[in-house]
């Protein structure tokens, strides 16, 4: 199965359930220079939901417990652990309630 199918398996298993927003429900794992960490604030931030970044060195036994390749960022988002940038991004928008995106 190609890459991009597997991503796409995973996140519509994960986002199954989860469908609004809660408060204080995005914790970003990674450096506060990572881009891909900032990019999942942005969304984070244009849906309308809290979020916090716990700085982390991505070579850390910490942050090597959330994500075995030390790639960031690793996010919790509402009791879902994820380290994939683009399923966080999409967890993120498809939870949130006020975002329109067309």
């Amino acid at each position: 199965m190609p890459r991009d199918r597997l991503m796409e398996a995973a996140s519509r298993e994960v986002m199954q359930g989860y469908l609004s927003m809660e408060r204080d429900d995005v914790i970003l794992y990674c450096p506060r220079i990572s881009t891909y960490g900032r990019i999942a604030t942005m969304v984070a931030e244009e849906c309308g939901a809290s979020w916090s970044i716990m700085p982390t060195d991505p070579r850390a036994k910490e942050a090597l417990a959330r994500q075995a390749f030390g790639k960031s960022p690793a996010a919790i988002v509402a009791h879902t652990e994820l380290y994939e940038s683009v399923a966080i991004c999409q967890l993120i928008a498809t939870r949130s309630t006020t975002a329109s995106f067309s």
